[in-house]
């Protein structure tokens, strides 16, 4: 009898469930929270049966494993644009939540209420966070949490940095490395996007564009975070950065999802956009920008730029080292990746998802891969449930 895992593709219109079987057959099963634009999706760590979506405004709970859901009110959710979401391992029915504009709010009831943890605010370069897109909000594109460390909460701000509060959010820190003035850039009022500053590149510091990031399960000080400017490592929680160099201009690698293997912690995979930021995707582009997506009303290079060119790295050496995965993936492929997963049953099938609504898995830890599913509209995300 052959087991199986479960696939969630969110999508801007639905969550669609799949099935893939040991045999690497994957079937579409049914499509659920239509037309929702779902942002996130995670399992209760106490109870495998029970899930929680976010989409772009709301929060939903599953009690029978995705089959169906039922709306949370959640009261004290003031922004209703959500864009990340975290259940706490060590503590039953607390969740956290990340919005645009940047806050953190965090749920102690499973949902049905949150309070906005206020002291993010206090951090001093609050005021600086931003975003290229008007009205130039930032938003908390990440949140990391890990049953080694009870209380400790880790976000990624796009544009910000990386934060921790160790005291289930009553505190937080930054933790992007040294500050300097050249950190953020200031306004210029005759730019083509006046209110918005970008950063440099600085030594030490992670690149404050960061969108997604994974803490080693090996080694609690050291994090991997993908940027717009390429992948960084610390080994030191956050107190010094590194670049990491896998052979492309800083300028065109724009890093976006990345995933550990737990069981072997030195081996991540990132995907990327050799040709630079959203406007230069190809795919769907609706009125509001999004995680994986931007506006209709943004500038849209992807004709002259011929797309993403997006490709899947691999490192196995902590990052020393990449190699460019290309044996049944598309070569610099139009559409972005927009997920990687690794499956929580067996490290080396790992599952890579495009915006064109493809998805590829690899039961080789990356060495070759082939299309299991293809079709899903405007698929934006990956998760993968055993």
């Amino acid at each position: 009898m052959s087991e199986h895992l479960d696939l969630y593709l969110m999508t801007l219109a639905g969550l669609v469930k799949a099935r893939v079987n040991d045999e690497g057959r994957a079937e579409i099963l049914d499509t659920t929270l239509d037309p929702e634009d779902v942002r996130e999706v995670v399992v209760d760590p106490f109870n495998p049966q029970r899930l929680f979506a976010a989409t772009c405004t709301d929060i939903y709970v599953s009690e029978d494993d995705g089959a169906g859901w039922k709306y949370r009110p959640s009261g004290g959710l003031l922004y209703r644009e959500i864009c990340s979401m975290a259940a706490d391992p060590t503590t039953p029915d607390v969740l956290y939540v990340g919005t645009a504009p940047a806050a953190v709010f965090k749920s102690e009831d499973a949902g049905v209420s949150f309070r906005e943890l206020l002291a993010l605010k206090d951090l001093p370069d609050y005021s600086k966070w931003t975003l290229p897109p008007p009205p130039h909000l930032p938003r908390v594109r990440r949140i990391g949490l890990d049953a080694r460390k009870p209380g400790e909460v880790v976000i990624g701000i796009e544009e910000g940095g990386i934060a921790r509060s160790r005291d289930g959010g009553e505190t937080w820190e930054d933790i992007s490395g040294p500050v300097s003035e050249n950190t953020y850039g200031m306004p210029n009022p005759n730019a083509e996007r006046p209110g918005y500053r970008p950063g440099l590149v600085e030594e030490g510091v992670v690149y404050r564009d960061v969108h997604e990031f994974v803490q080693d399960p090996s080694d609690p000080q050291r994090i991997y975070a993908t940027t717009g400017k390429g992948t960084f490592r610390t080994d030191d929680a956050g107190r010094y950065w590194h670049m990491l160099e896998y052979g492309f201009d800083s300028n065109t690698r724009y890093a976006m999802p990345i995933a550990i293997d737990k069981s072997r912690p030195e081996r991540v995979f990132v995907g990327f956009s050799s040709h630079g930021g959203p406007p230069s995707w190809k795919g769907y582009r609706p009125a509001r920008v999004g995680l994986y997506w931007t506006s209709r009303y943004s500038r849209d290079t992807s004709e002259a730029d011929g797309g993403a060119g997006s490709m899947l790295l691999r490192t196995v050496d902590g990052g020393e080292t990449w190699e460019t995965l290309t044996q049944g993936l598309p070569a610099e492929h139009a559409y972005m990746i927009c997920g990687i997963q690794v499956s929580p049953r067996n490290p080396d099938h790992v599952f890579a998802a495009y915006t064109d609504g493809h998805v590829y898995r690899s039961t080789d830890g990356g060495e070759t891969w082939s299309e299991i599913i293809e079709g899903v509209e405007k698929l934006i995300g990956l998760r993968v449930k055993a």
